[in-house]
């Protein structure tokens, strides 16, 4: 019998290579999905970003997207984000931003950005098959908006976070958001309405009158939990601040550091800043006129529940918040670190405040009074509710966004 230790020996030494050879190539395809994974992702990022930019760009062009492929901030934002996944033009990576997209079904589409990656490919086993360099291309659309909501109630678990109630009939034109898990999150009394373009809880709806059928399991964000609070240093205003009788007066951005009451039958005009209320309360009342614009109040180290923003029946109260700046769009902004204190926002028809009521841990109570109040605001805090006949909305009657705040944009991606 012939001995064939030997030919196992030459076998192996014949298919070796071609082990090697399947085992290079296989890392070849296992590294060119880890590329194009890592390639999407940095295209995904990009897109986003660059449809923020062009959406914020075009809000402050009073709507006109015609820069959508001018100037550099929309490339800036789109490669700054894909560096953050690691791009690097180093590594012969590149970037291509087409504003708007040159293909897929976002085609034309002004308002949507397209984004492009590309990324070498490393070759083992190709390097013996080819020269030529090969590359990974992956391709993202995103667009951008202000989100469909102007009412956010935040609290994750109470019943009624809100609330409508008596004969309230309220109006939305715009839609409501209730984070509550509980099974009455938005609750509908007795027989007052809620109509809103969009109605959405994480747990359920309680009542009969409401419009249209709310979508149920659906929680989101805060969407200003990312915003910063202003700085806080010193009082400028230590004393109360009393105005009364018929007396006219303008008062001056700064840190007050007791109330401010309002009860003069005269106008009160509060000039352009940030007021900050330390461990104070804003109370409106009596017959006032109060107007301010580029207006914002921030509250913080509340002591009791008197310490806060109230604005009742005979007042004429108009407010612009300020419309540049970090708190674009935010009228009032309640510290995070306080809770449990709650503001009412009461006037009907002689209330005009166009800009956010940001209250995360606060109760808002607004009250309308009239069967129009066209408020232009959006509210956000931990309950809210409603008395009274209000409307309120986030665009103006030809559809252009009434409060324009940056934290409030959404970005997807469509393709």
């Amino acid at each position: 019998m012939k001995r064939q230790d030997g030919a196992v020996l030459a076998y192996t030494a014949i298919l070796l290579p071609v082990f090697i050879g399947f085992i290079a190539l296989g890392l070849d395809i296992a590294s060119w999905h880890i590329d194009k994974r890592r390639t999407q992702t940095m295209a995904d990022s990009a897109a986003v970003a660059g449809a923020l930019e062009h959406f914020r760009n075009v809000e402050e062009e009073s709507g006109d997207p015609d820069n959508c492929s001018s100037g550099p901030s929309i490339f800036n934002a789109a490669k700054e984000a894909a560096e953050r996944n690691n791009f690097d033009t180093g590594l012969g990576q590149t970037l291509t931003i087409n504003c708007p997209p040159l293909s897929g079904a976002e085609l034309g589409n002004e308002m949507a950005v397209e984004a492009i990656v590309t990324t070498p490919l490393p070759l083992i086993l190709s390097a013996l098959l080819t020269t030529s360099d090969k590359t990974a291309a992956s391709r993202a659309v995103a667009t951008a908006g202000i989100g469909e909501g102007c009412l956010y109630a935040l609290n994750p678990s109470e019943s009624g976070t809100i609330t409508v109630t008596g004969t309230a009939d309220v109006i939305l034109g715009c839609g409501v958001i209730a984070n509550s898990s509980d099974s009455s999150a938005i609750t509908i009394n007795g027989a007052a309405c809620l109509t809103a373009t969009m109605i959405s809880a994480a747990g359920g709806v309680s009542g009969n009158c409401i419009s249209p059928a709310p979508v149920v399991k659906v929680s989101q964000a805060d969407p200003l939990g990312s915003m910063p609070e202003p700085e806080v240093s010193g009082c400028d205003f230590t004393s109360r601040t009393q105005i009364s009788g018929h007396n006219d007066a303008t008062l001056s951005p700064g840190v007050y550091c007791n109330d401010i009451n309002i009860t003069t039958n005269g106008t009160v005009t509060f000039e352009p800043g940030i007021y900050i209320l330390d461990g104070a309360g804003l109370h409106i009342g009596a017959q006032a006129t109060v107007v301010g614009d580029n207006v914002m109040f921030y509250m913080v180290n509340t002591s009791s529940t008197a310490n806060n923003f109230d604005i009742s029946g005979g007042a004429s109260v108009t407010f612009t918040a300020p419309d540049s700046g970090v708190y674009q769009g935010i009228f009032f902004f309640e510290s995070r670190n306080e809770s449990g204190v709650n503001h009412g926002f009461t006037g009907g028809s002689s209330m005009d405040i166009d800009g956010i009521i940001y209250a995360p841990n606060g109760d808002i109570s607004y009250t309308g009074g009239s069967s129009s109040v066209d408020a232009n605001t959006f509210i956000i805090a931990d309950t809210i509710t409603f008395t009274g006949n209000s409307f309120m909305s986030n665009t103006d009657p030809e559809g252009n966004l009434i409060t324009f705040n940056p934290f409030l944009i959404k970005s997807r991606l469509v393709e």
